[in-house]
């Protein structure tokens, strides 16, 4: 997991019922819109996040229609885990260090 994908993932988890689009995502992180899309595009891919294009009329909105991104069913809590394991997982192991070395 990388940093960029846990900073969307907590983003996400903080409004867990709520759509967002990737501009929404991009001014919550601090990451740019384009570095935030492929990596919910990689989320929808896994089954955590699913997508559709919100209905507007672009004549009465002045803008085209943007695609919102919200948590599948399963997905906040398998997020969750994968932030739980990703955090395990880069914590320091100081039981596989040997005797008399200094970590």
């Amino acid at each position: 997991m990388t940093e960029s994908m846990e900073l969307v993932l907590h983003t996400l988890l903080a409004e867990p019922g709520r759509d967002h689009t990737a501009r929404d995502i991009a001014r919550a992180t601090g990451l740019a819109p384009a570095a935030t899309v492929p990596i919910l595009a990689e989320m929808e891919a896994v089954g955590w996040v699913r997508s559709h294009w919100e209905s507007v009329d672009p004549q009465l909105t002045g803008r085209p229609p943007r695609r919102r991104y919200s948590f599948a069913p399963e997905g906040a809590r398998l997020s969750r885990m994968a932030i739980l394991r990703a955090h395990r997982s880069a914590a320091p192991r100081r039981w596989l260090v040997p005797a008399g070395c200094v970590a």
